[in-house]
């Protein structure tokens, strides 16, 4: 009776997240359903896990953490390099009603504090950081002190050495998950071959590579090894038990 009690409270809770999780899809960024694996990614990142997803550009990889940040306690924590990217990612979001802000080299002392403020005080969704920023031990303390939903790693392939898109600052991003290991991490990048998805999960400590191709609307999960996932896939590493709740903007999941 036990195991059949812990499988229709797990099958209850699934429920919740997808109802939560199209709830918010539709309210705040006007999409009527999810495409090819999104919602299975969304689930898995909104339950605690882990997960590297390479996605075509325009694919929405964006969403597989945007989504989750917003369902699950904390503010997202997005690594991303791309400066212009963050900036019109962040307006989209504002636009949405969702609390988003960056930490980059574009903000003066004074606007950063402000946001290193709100942060603290529980008042951002999704907060933009490039990663040499992150790594400085000013920022790696302010996270200390924050309620974390979930670090994001955009553009995850620029910790391949053997690329030509190869960041320094990329190989350091490995401080989170042994200092936040119990936030899940998503790796998101729209390019990767199999030694590059392997540095990848070994360096981000991740353990899924959810590899979802648009164009021909399949998706497949790869085991890269058995110190890196468990047999079963998609339920592979939860990081964290914190249950899916209803969006910061309190649209209720439904009924």
């Amino acid at each position: 009776m036990s195991n059949l009690s812990s499988m229709t409270s797990a099958r209850n809770q699934e429920a919740d997240i997808a109802g939560a999780a199209l709830s918010v899809l539709n309210s705040v960024f006007g999409l009527p359903a999810f495409r090819g694996a999104q919602e299975e990614i969304v689930r898995h990142v909104t339950e605690g896990g882990n997960c590297l997803v390479l996605m075509p550009t325009g694919g929405g990889k964006s969403l597989c953490y945007q989504l989750p940040s917003l369902l699950r306690e904390g503010c997202g924590i997005v690594v991303s390099p791309l400066i212009a990217l963050m900036r019109d990612q962040v307006a989209g979001l504002l636009e949405a009603g969702v609390k988003a802000a960056v930490l980059n080299s574009t903000l003066s002392f004074a606007e950063a504090s402000a946001v290193e403020a709100r942060l603290i005080a529980g008042d951002l969704d999704l907060l933009y950081i490039a990663p040499e920023r992150l790594l400085t031990p000013r920022c790696l303390a302010l996270l200390d002190r924050a309620k974390i939903a979930l670090f994001a790693i955009d553009e995850a392939h620029c910790v391949s050495q053997w690329g030509h898109d190869f960041r320094p600052e990329y190989i350091g991003l490995s401080v989170i998950a042994e200092r936040f290991p119990n936030v899940p991490r998503i790796a998101l990048t729209a390019t990767a071959d199999e030694l590059t998805r392997k540095e990848i999960i070994e360096r981000l400590s991740v353990s899924i590579a959810r590899i979802s191709d648009m164009r021909s609307s399949t998706s497949t999960t790869r085991r890269h090894s058995s110190k890196l996932s468990s047999p079963n896939a998609i339920q592979a590493t939860p990081a964290s038990s914190t249950a899916c709740r209803a969006p910061k903007w309190k649209i209720p999941p439904p009924r």
